[in-house]
């Protein structure tokens, strides 16, 4: 099944941590515009994507203190808008919801020059595991999605993830990689 074809998920909210609106991305995934939200109009969403796009990379002795309160003001928002989307579940009551962060692979992995986007990853990845155990109690699931290149093959995968964590009520706390292996063993910043 191609993106063209692909039915759109009308109760699955895309959400930018960033400047960028990913119509592309959003396209693919099948999602309409009209349910491209900020984090503060979910409407009767019973998803959130939170999308965090992958960064630049920089040489770790080229960064400022700047990139790091880029870093630290990243993550802040991927917190501010969990707690929205866990508030407006809350308050809408439905049997089954579901949180999902698509994070770039390669900042998880450890990728050249990319120390402060690992950096953030690896408190994204740490924030949603430990997150997708207190919600569990509130019917409210946390998964993790690793993408990489966004090919045609791999967003059919991410489609299929998205559509298993929206109907899935027990299926939390899972790191599920889609990109293409890196190379072996994990590079060291």
């Amino acid at each position: 099944m191609t993106h063209n074809t692909r039915a759109a998920i009308p109760t699955t909210a895309l959400i930018t941590v960033g400047d960028e609106t990913p119509s592309t991305l959003t396209a693919q995934l099948g999602l309409d515009t009209s349910t491209v939200a900020g984090a503060s109009d979910l409407g009767a969403t019973r998803q959130v994507v939170i999308l965090i796009p992958p960064a630049a990379p920089t040489p770790f002795s080229s960064t400022t203190d700047d990139d790091l309160s880029a870093v630290d003001r990243t993550f802040v928002t991927v917190v501010h808008t969990l707690q929205h989307a866990t508030r407006t579940f809350r308050e809408q009551g439905d049997p089954v919801r579901s949180i999902v962060i698509l994070l770039p692979a390669k900042a998880a992995l450890g990728e050249r020059n990319c120390v402060l986007p690992s950096m953030l990853a690896g408190a994204v990845l740490s924030f949603a595991r430990t997150i997708a155990i207190e919600l569990k109690k509130d019917a409210i699931t946390v998964n993790t999605v690793l993408y990489g290149g966004l090919d045609d093959a791999e967003v059919c995968t991410i489609h299929a993830l998205l559509e298993t964590y929206r109907t899935a009520t027990t299926l939390t706390g899972q790191e599920t990689y889609t990109a293409s292996g890196p190379n072996l063993g994990r590079i060291k910043p």
